[in-house]
């Protein structure tokens, strides 16, 4: 028997996309939820354990989908993300103390619910320069 002239590529793992499917429709639906029991002056006994399961199903979520992608990489490929959330968690706890802070004396130049935008770009600015670092 000859061998193949082209070797088997390694196959990444198969990811099953049904448990993102259901916890951005667990996000939406309770985040919706939450939204109309706030707008509605409900107490905070209400609506927080309905924000608490919209935020835990983003968390849920976000963590699944890293862990299974860095599952699908190569050992150096794992070491830069993970030397990248490394370094861009405390620098995303201070853009979120700054803007509360910003926000508490009425000069925050974003919407509260938007915070979390400028708390996620030094994560791809420090990956980007880790990638190009490295390889």
């Amino acid at each position: 028997m000859t061998p193949s002239p082209h070797p088997d590529k390694p196959t990444s793992p198969k990811i099953s996309k049904t448990p993102y499917l259901l916890a951005l429709f667990t996000f939406i639906v309770a985040n919706r939820f939450a939204d109309q029991l706030i707008e509605a002056q409900r107490p905070l006994w209400q609506w927080l354990p309905v924000a608490g399961v919209a935020a835990a199903a983003m968390v849920y979520a976000l963590w699944r989908g890293e862990m299974d992608f860095m599952r699908s990489q190569d050992e150096l490929q794992q070491k830069i993300r993970t030397e990248a959330l490394a370094c861009a968690f405390p620098i995303a706890l201070g853009v979120f103390m700054l803007l509360g802070r910003l926000d508490a004396v009425g000069l925050a130049f974003i919407p509260v619910h938007a915070f979390w935008i400028p708390a996620t770009l030094p994560y791809f600015l420090i990956l980007a320069g880790l990638k190009r670092r490295y390889q």
